[in-house]
């Protein structure tokens, strides 16, 4: 994911994008200086991490059905007709599916790598 995010921050800096990271842990978003920094520049992109520790500041949990809907309305996003990517182990990302299925998202929008450790 970090790759396509690098191509729009050099190639297209008004591309509209959100991206809701999903950890257990803080200590694993990686990369938060260069994501904060594409956040300023970069017109419509939004940083969202998601941590599931009670400890961490923002957004806590999991990235559920929920948390897509009110962030991408916060974000005006037309959520049928946009793209989305993710990436995460199974669970995760048959859950991510079925909620984005569920609000509409056709399969063909979804683009999905599974990873397990």
């Amino acid at each position: 994911m970090l790759s396509i995010l690098r191509y729009y921050a050099q190639a297209d800096r008004t591309q509209k994008i959100i991206l809701l990271w999903g950890v257990n842990r803080q200590e694993e978003l990686i990369c938060q200086s260069e994501l904060h920094a594409m956040q300023r520049n970069m017109e419509h992109f939004t940083f969202l991490p998601v941590v599931n520790d009670p400890g961490f500041s923002g957004e806590k949990g999991y990235i559920t059905r929920d948390t897509l809907e009110r962030t991408l309305r916060e974000q005006n996003a037309d959520i049928p007709k946009q793209h989305y990517f993710f990436c995460g182990p199974a669970p995760m990302w048959a859950g991510v599916r079925k909620s984005l299925k569920t609000m509409g998202v056709r399969g063909r929008m979804i683009h999905a790598e599974r990873f397990s450790l």
